[in-house]
């Protein structure tokens, strides 16, 4: 049986001077006028937990893992934020419910489709001054091999504390392939990506577990969700990969939760 395991360090020396390149350059910080608008932060009182993107004036699309074990009457989401020690440049918003496909697919199909991370947040109240991001609801994760795509969230420094400020870094989006052969040349043995995922090379530095949810973006349309580091130790050594689930197979999903709002 294929097991699914993502490693980044084989990857990079495999794609070295992409990456350098990549890593060298493509994290900075940015300005709420460089920011798009639809980006959110997702939290309790005072504590931010992931990302996620604003797809309509009521409703935040986001992993499942980053609400997991959270109850909607807890959660508050903060519109544009780009620091989140300041009141000044975002607003809460509560949440009325959350749905994920999970429980979503049980409701409407008899078929279960596992390795799913994909949920959506009704809001209680509309955002009426902010632009909802636009969702690429054509492209097949296969049109962005090889691409470069962005993704926007909040660093940690060496001491696993959350920057305030939010940053953006660019991402090179690999095959399955690529990913298969460099786990094969580092483990000796053969792997799969479930189809439903793609893996990048870049600012893994952005990709953590605060930042699972947070949007992968290709000319400033949603792609993906950012599903955050498969992490697994191998012998003695630790491995990991960032990892992030295309939209192509959540499309039902999507607009059947936009259109019954």
């Amino acid at each position: 049986m294929y097991r699914i395991f993502f490693i980044l360090f084989s990857i990079l020396q495999s794609f070295s001077s992409t990456a350098d390149a990549l890593i060298a350059s493509n994290t900075k910080s940015i300005n709420m006028d460089e920011c798009p608008s639809f980006i959110v932060s997702i939290g309790t009182e005072n504590n931010h937990i992931c990302g996620g993107a604003l797809i309509s004036q009521r409703h935040v699309l986001t992993s499942e893992l980053c609400v997991q074990n959270q109850r909607a009457k807890n959660l508050k989401v903060s519109i544009g934020p780009t620091d989140l020690l300041s009141d000044s440049n975002y607003e809460y918003v509560n949440v009325e419910s959350v749905m994920r496909f999970d429980d979503w697919i049980k409701r409407h199909h008899s078929t279960f489709y596992p390795n799913n991370d994909i949920a959506i947040l009704t809001l209680k109240q509309a955002v009426t001054d902010v632009k909802p991001g636009l969702i690429n609801d054509t492209s097949l994760n296969i049109n962005f091999y090889g691409k470069n795509v962005v993704t926007v969230g909040w660093e940690q420094d060496d001491d696993k504390n959350l920057l305030r400020c939010l940053q953006t870094s660019v991402l090179k989006v690999l095959t399955p392939d690529q990913c298969n052969e460099n786990l094969y040349r580092l483990t000796g043995s053969r792997f799969k990506i479930n189809e439903k995922y793609f893996c990048t090379i870049g600012a893994s530095q952005l990709l953590g577990k605060e930042n699972e949810g947070s949007p992968i973006l290709y000319n400033n349309l949603i792609i993906g969700v950012n599903h955050g580091k498969f992490i697994d130790i191998i012998g003695d050594r630790h491995v990991e990969q960032d990892l992030h689930i295309g939209l192509e197979y959540y499309q039902r999903f999507i607009q059947d939760i936009l259109s019954n709002a």
